[in-house]
């Protein structure tokens, strides 16, 4: 099955640069539009998704459903008339114009993701979930892990678990 050229270009990309990641993404599933990981040593319910339209998410899935997007980037390449790329997404006067279509997917999309999980993925944290209005609005924190006693928070803790798997977090 052919691929697109956004899923031929995340597989390039990957290939490049997995040692750059901390916690490198490993395959779930490919599919023609979608590519779906999860992190090395990273606990499972942290997944990700890149699809040939332009979205990239990670996410945090609980009890079979997605409880929060952590990451949502999106881009929207639009071709100039010099053969450069610039993202409509971006507001007009803070746009970068990329070289090719490669470099935009490569520069904008998958290097911020990229940063964005080296920079949360860090020892000695657990993944928080909470909830206010009996679900109705849900999200996500990475916290120390602790001993601690259940603070009394404004919001319902409806789940914690470690970030990591037992004995997969390193000193990065």
């Amino acid at each position: 099955m052919p691929q697109s050229f956004s899923m031929r270009t995340f597989n390039a990309w990957l290939e490049e640069n997995r040692h750059r990641f901390h916690y490198p993404p490993m395959a779930i599933a490919r599919r023609k539009h979608c590519f779906s990981f999860r992190f090395s040593g990273i606990a499972p319910s942290i997944q990700g998704c890149i699809t040939h339209w332009g979205s990239m998410v990670i996410s945090v899935e609980y009890r079979g459903e997605t409880w929060d997007f952590m990451v949502d980037l999106d881009i929207a390449p639009e071709r100039l008339g010099k053969g450069q790329y610039v993202c409509r997404f971006c507001e007009e006067d803070a746009r970068v114009v990329y070289p090719t279509r490669e470099a935009i997917w490569r520069e904008h999309g998958f290097e911020t993701m990229l940063e964005w999980c080296n920079e949360r993925f860090q020892p000695g944290l657990q993944v928080v979930l909470c909830e206010v209005n009996d679900g109705g609005i849900r999200w996500v924190n990475f916290e120390p892990l602790s001993d601690r006693p259940k603070a009394d928070h404004s919001y319902k803790v409806v789940a914690e678990y470690p970030l990591f798997l037992q004995s997969e977090a390193k000193t990065v």
